[in-house]
Order: C-alpha cells, then sequence, then structure tokens
C-alpha cells in the first residue's frame, strides 16, 4: 500500500530515464546516466520514486491489459538491468501525442531535476533569508517568486523578517506562514537598518548555507538560478558563494555605483567588485562574524569584504524596477548621498579595525 504522507517522484521513463534512439527498440535503449544518478541521490533523500509511463499507450489503443502483459516485462527487465532505483512502475499513463504536452504546477522540468538532485549545490539544504520593511503590497509576490526556487535548490525554510514595519506588513507575512509550514516569521519591532534585519534572520535560520534576497522584487531568484543552469548541473565543479552582478541598470545608477566604488577602493587599499546584487548564495554563515557585522546599508560591503574572493561566483542578474513601494534611501538626492557617505564611514571604521 502507498505510504500517503513521503515525499514522492513521479519519473516518467521513456526520453527521461531512457536516451532516445529510434534505432534500437524498448529492451536496448541507452540509460541517461545524469537521471540514473540524480534518482540514486533522491532516494538517498528519502523519496519514494515511481515511474508513470504512456509507453505502448498508443500502440494499444488504451489497452492496459495487453500493456501490463507485453510492455511491462521488457520495462522491468531493463530497468533491472540498468539498476535503476524505483518503487513502483505505473503503466496507463495518458498519450499526449507527439506535439502534445503534460501540464502540472508540480511539474519539473529534467533540466531542474538534474541541478536539484545532482547538481552544483543538489548536496547543501538551503535557508532563505528576506528582511521585509513596509512591503505590505509585496509580501504574497515575493512568497509566490522565492518558492519557486524549491524547483531548482533544496530549501529548507524561509525567514521571512519584518524589520521594524509600520504598515501590514507583518499581518501578511503571518497570513502566508500558516499557509507553508516552511515559512518562519522573525519580527523585528523597532527598525535599526537593512543589516540588522538581514543578519538576524541568517543568525536564526537553522541552516548553515544561505540564500538571501530583497522584498522590492528587483530580483527574480528562479530566473537568476535557472539563467545559469549550465554552471548549476555541474556536480563536478566545486560550490562557491555567489555574489550577482546587477545588469539593465539606469546610467544614473551605474555612475553612482562606479563612483562610490571608485571612493571605497581608494579607502580601503582594494579593488571593490559588485557587492549588493541579490540573490547572494552564502555556503557556510559560520564563516562570518555577524555580531560585528554592519546594522545598515554596508551590511553587503561587510559581507563581500569578509568573503574570501576566491571562493565568490559573479553571475549577472538583471535588476528590475520595484514591484511597488518607493525606495527608502533611493528616491532623493540627499537620501543618495546619505548613504554614500554611509559606506565611506564603514569603510574607515573597517580599515581602522584592520
Amino acid at each position: 500500500m502507498k505510504n500517503f504522507d513521503k515525499d514522492c517522484l513521479i519519473v516518467d521513463l521513456d526520453n527521461t530515464i531512457t536516451i532516445h534512439d529510434i534505432d534500437n527498440d524498448y529492451s536496448q535503449m541507452l540509460c541517461n546516466s545524469d537521471i540514473k544518478k540524480s534518482l540514486d541521490n533522491a532516494k538517498k533523500q528519502g523519496y519514494v520514486i515511481d515511474i508513470f509511463s504512456s509507453r505502448n499507450m498508443r500502440t494499444y489503443k488504451g489497452d492496459e491489459v495487453k500493456i501490463n502483459k507485453y510492455t511491462r516485462p521488457v520495462a522491468e527487465k531493463w530497468l533491472k538491468k540498468n539498476n535503476i532505483v524505483f518503487d513502483n512502475l505505473i503503466l496507463g499513463k495518458p498519450w499526449c501525442g507527439p506535439d502534445g504536452w503534460y501540464i502540472d504546477d508540480k511539474n519539473l522540468s529534467i533540466e531542474e531535476f538534474l541541478i536539484k538532485f545532482n547538481g552544483l549545490y543538489s548536496k547543501l539544504k538551503f535557508s532563505v533569508v528576506i528582511p521585509f520593511f513596509n512591503e505590505e503590497s509585496n509580501c504574497i509576490k515575493v512568497y509566490e517568486e522565492t518558492k519557486k526556487i524549491e524547483r531548482i535548490l533544496n530549501i529548507d525554510e524561509y525567514i521571512f523578517v519584518n524589520n521594524g514595519s509600520t504598515d501590514n506588513s507583518l499581518m501578511e507575512l503571518t497570513n502566508i506562514s500558516k499557509l507553508d509550514k516552511k515559512v518562519k516569521i522573525l519580527n523585528i519591532e523597532i527598525n535599526i537598518g537593512y543589516g540588522n534585519g538581514m543578519k538576524r534572520g541568517i543568525e536564526f535560520a537553522k541552516n548553515d548555507s544561505i540564500i538571501t534576497n530583497h522584498a522590492d522584487l528587483q530580483f527574480n531568484p528562479y530566473s537568476f538560478f535557472l539563467s545559469h543552469s549550465e554552471l548549476l548541473m555541474d556536480a563536478n565543479s566545486t560550490p562557491k558563494n555567489i555574489f550577482p552582478v546587477r545588469k539593465n541598470r539606469s546610467f544614473i545608477n551605474i555612475f553612482y555605483t562606479y563612483i562610490l566604488r571608485k571612493v571605497l577602493a581608494i579607502v580601503l587599499f582594494k579593488k571593490i567588485n559588485e557587492f549588493n546584487g541579490q540573490p547572494k548564495v552564502l555556503l557556510n554563515k559560520r564563516d562570518y562574524d555577524f555580531d560585528n557585522f554592519s546594522d545598515n546599508f554596508s551590511f553587503d560591503l561587510n559581507l563581500w569584504l569578509e568573503t574570501d574572493k576566491n571562493m565568490i561566483l559573479d553571475l549577472p542578474i538583471l535588476e528590475r524596477d520595484r514591484f511597488s513601494g518607493e525606495s527608502s534611501w533611493n528616491n532623493t538626492l540627499l537620501n543618495k548621498l546619505k548613504v554614500f557617505f554611509g559606506y565611506i564611514k564603514f569603510a574607515f571604521l573597517y580599515r581602522g579595525k584592520r
């Protein structure tokens, strides 16, 4: 009897586990070794693996008696010969036709499956940390976009930090947490800075591997990871921290960042690369002493300075306009100057400690 309390992978057989070859019959099909490794890893993680196939549904016009008599023995023999781990072989899946599609909200593409179960970061379990400050209009959309990362990476929990919001952000986040047990709310009553919210969320997370993002919806995490799928599928490379490089920015913002990084380079006596892009991937939060990190917008610079540069991947990401609301610092020249000189002040203090 099937255990309905266990997570299950329902996997296609032909052109997924097998490699398509019109010159061979089913018994002679080659095995997709990457899919096989991914199934092995999924089984080790505790997934039930059910193979659900439409093989010969067209040939026998949906006659499941004939399919079980003639198709099942060939399929079972091939699976055994190729040492494919599985719990059940289910035949009789409807055939969608040569140009049809299967549509399902729980569907993983083959590419997503390979990244998630046999990719560069497949052995890690992540906590996602996002601070919210007066982002009530963004909360649900942030959750929906962020939840999609589970299609690519192993996400154990989402730490949504209500960073001293004075609007209805806390209520919106609390409602989301009631619908998804992975969502945990950390409420900070008084906002003392973006950095404080981020580091408190990271410290609260149960996993050492962390993904961070902003709540303004300027960076789509799922699209970002999927756009680098070729890199993420390479299980033989060494996992590194990811600091995204922002693209598609206005000339004014590019110029502002250029000047800021040049001044910081002079103060800190080193070249300063992109440090404000999101979503970031941190392999091990224990590498950082967050108690001594900046509480304000300098947090991301602080994080970049404390990360081994040989262990950073600089990957491009497209920056979008805010979905709603208004930036607390990028809305007036005066506020931009305050943040600019805040970075410079931090740089002098940081240099003084070294």
